[in-house]
């Protein structure tokens, strides 16, 4: 490991393209304007940092050795591409430690936009094959921890009488199977390369999870059809454990589960001074989920959704237009509510 970045590489944190950033990290593309390299630089942010940089050193490590596996078992995949880290430095002006994978053109900087219904049949098999891998292999190489996305019982649902979807598909079983998991499978992590391949970033929580958790937290990012069409190309690979399925009521149980913690972040995002873009969120997430129920028949009970969302997030509504009212220095309108649809 490298004492200083500075005394190895010639770029400028800076000057590079962000193409991917999380709540406790970013990623992006620099260029070495010595070498003419190009390099992903995966640094945590305030936020994320360890207690200390011990911690956060073992994490990357970690994310090292466990990445270096999942290229073993996916290479002969087309169309996808685990960038490997190539080596592991410090940075004392900005984070204690920075990941280093090498790679060997400038990517299309499309954060959040290189999945489509294009290509989500190379992750569904990309996915799927790390998950048929070894549980034993992975729990020897796990050195680090594995972040809890373990979907709960979704009260929305059952507020609005879709307990027996829900009991259906908590009961399906096979979805809480553990496995290796990529375990941080949102859009940020997953980008294209010049060549259109998606390259999947960031393995520091990678680990033994429930599947479950994992297809969940994807289609919380995927809409109806993208979702569709991957159940479709992961149910149809080879499955030498036979446990591992997607359930075709997943996507709407999904939906109502991102919405319901949209409508938690609410207070997070007031106290952030970002309620403005929690709203969105929220906005967001309730038009998915009455898409859902367009979907699959049950647009009665759209009305009494909405209620129940309002309900929750009026006093939200109502601070964020009062705050408006006060910086325009006009007189405060009433709140619109979330309601999006005209139902």
């Amino acid at each position: 490991m490298s004492d200083d970045i500075n005394q190895k590489y010639n770029f400028d944190w800076n000057k590079g393209k962000s193409i991917g950033e999380g709540n406790l990290s970013e990623v992006r593309e620099v260029l070495d304007e010595v070498t003419g390299e190009v390099y992903i630089v995966h640094r945590m942010n305030e936020r994320g940092k360890c207690e200390s940089k011990q911690d956060w050193l073992q994490v990357k490590h970690y994310a090292k050795v466990i990445s270096d596996y999942a290229i073993e078992l996916t290479s002969d995949i087309e169309g996808v591409v685990i960038p490997p880290i190539y080596e592991i430095v410090s940075d004392k002006k900005c984070c204690p430690y920075s990941v280093m994978a090498k790679v060997n053109v400038m990517g299309q900087g499309n954060k959040g936009q290189a999945i489509d219904k294009d290509n989500i049949h190379v992750l569904a098999k990309f996915l799927n094959r790390i998950h048929q891998s070894s549980v034993e292999k992975a729990e020897e190489l796990k050195t680090s921890r594995v972040l809890d996305r373990s979907p709960r019982y979704n009260n929305l649902m059952s507020a609005i009488g879709l307990d027996s979807m829900q009991e259906e598909i908590w009961g399906y079983g096979n979805m809480f199977s553990e496995a290796f998991c990529h375990n941080d499978s949102h859009p940020d992590n997953i980008v294209k390369d010049e060549d259109g391949n998606l390259c999947v970033l960031d393995w520091d929580f990678a680990g033994v999870a429930p599947v479950f958790a994992e297809i969940n937290f994807l289609y919380s990012y995927l809409d109806w059809d993208t979702a569709k069409a991957f159940e479709e190309e992961y149910n149809s690979q080879e499955k030498p454990r036979r446990d591992l399925r997607v359930c075709p009521e997943m996507f709407v149980f999904s939906s109502f589960d991102n919405l319901s913690n949209s409508l938690k972040f609410l207070s997070w995002c007031d106290k952030r001074g970002c309620l403005e873009e929690g709203l969105e969120k929220a906005r967001e997430g309730l038009n998915k989920v009455l898409n859902c129920l367009d979907r699959i028949g049950e647009k009665d009970l759209k009305e009494q959704l909405v209620g129940l969302v309002n309900e929750q997030a009026s006093p939200y509504v109502v601070m964020s237009a009062d705050k408006q009212s006060a910086e325009n220095n006009k007189p405060v309108k009433k709140a619109k509510p979330l309601k999006m649809y005209s139902i």
